[in-house]
């Protein structure tokens, strides 16, 4: 088994207050955060290189945008 990585971020006060914000509200840790969000941007980034398009859409169908990926 791989030894985890140790990662130390610089946030800005804005990004510190959505990081807080975030572990207020879902109860996980910054390091979470930081993998949940490693885990999203690779499955978009391999839409992405799939030519796949992204869609959010409300949870009845009715609403539909696309979440254009750079």
């Amino acid at each position: 088994m791989k030894r985890a990585s140790r990662l130390d971020l610089d946030l800005n006060d804005q990004m510190t207050e959505v990081f807080d914000e975030i572990q207020k509200e879902d109860g996980i840790t910054k390091a979470e955060i930081v993998r949940r969000a490693v885990a999203y941007y690779r499955i978009l980034r391999d839409q992405k290189s799939n030519n796949r398009k992204v869609l959010l859409v409300d949870q009845d169908g009715s609403n539909a945008k696309e979440l254009i990926l750079i």
